[in-house]
């Protein structure tokens, strides 16, 4: 198994309402015990399980893949909206880490269509890798600053948030050179993330502000409706005025 590792301060995880996890049945207990928040939490689609926990600062998450997702890539995205968008979250915009299987690097990565990623280089893992399972299953691994991920720390900002859709996908090939399109439906889905009510992980603590600012859907409806009112009001009458005026200067003639 290929592993990265940086340190990062020590911090407890917070309670979440959640299905909780037992993350040393599967994964090696040396890897369970370097996990900081560590997995308080897990849930399953199909043949896929996240693992994750949640501090004030910090988001661990750990992906058990099939045996079908090796010699390939491994993605987790966070997109935009995640707060509501599950189960029908777009694959793009998201930020995302996406792990080569053969090397054990986690990248960070942006979603901006159906295409190959593109990689960040405004934000990394603290900690990431993967590693084979006793099985044949694989997993790959990581921790982020909430703050850091921009759809991560928009969605975390949210007090209302009681869940998070995360993205899952994996396939064959290298994912940032034509392997991302190489998956099919059948290997890709969103997971809702209990987060057990209020933003910043669900204990009830300050969440991190966005390191990008959007505004809300709602501006956009109100512009929109303001915009259809002025051409009521004023451009639509002054259209009629207009196509009038020949008839008025030449005498009402047709």
């Amino acid at each position: 198994p290929q592993t990265t590792t940086n340190s990062v301060a020590t911090e407890s995880s917070s309670t979440l309402a959640c299905t909780k996890s037992s993350p040393a049945s599967i994964l090696p207990e040396s890897l369970v015990s370097s996990f900081d928040p560590p997995l308080e939490c897990v849930v399953e689609s199909g043949d896929i399980q996240i693992h994750y926990g949640i501090s004030e600062t910090l988001l661990t998450v750990a992906m058990i893949l099939p045996s079908s997702a090796a010699s390939g890539w491994y993605a987790l995205g966070f997109p935009a909206n995640a707060n509501t968008c599950a189960p029908n979250c777009p694959m793009a915009p998201a930020d995302a880490m996406v792990a080569d299987s053969a090397t054990g690097v986690v990248a960070p990565a942006r979603l901006v269509g159906y295409s190959n990623p593109i990689k960040a280089q405004d934000w990394s893992p603290t900690t990431s890798g993967t590693s084979s399972l006793d099985g044949g299953q694989h997993v790959m691994w990581a921790t982020v600053e909430i703050a850091s991920v921009p759809e991560l720390a928009s969605t975390m900002a949210e007090s209302a948030s009681s869940s998070m859709g995360v993205l899952w996908a994996y396939g064959p090939g290298d994912a940032f050179d034509a392997g991302f399109g190489a998956y099919h439906n059948r290997n890709k889905g969103v997971i809702s993330l209990p987060l057990g009510g209020g933003g910043g992980g669900g204990g009830g603590g300050t969440a991190p502000a966005p390191s990008s600012s959007r505004r809300p859907p709602s501006f956009f409806w109100q512009v929109h409706g303001a915009m259809m009112v002025s051409a009521w009001a004023g451009l639509l009458p002054a259209g009629v005025a207009l196509a009038g005026a020949p008839r008025r200067a030449g005498g009402g003639a047709a």
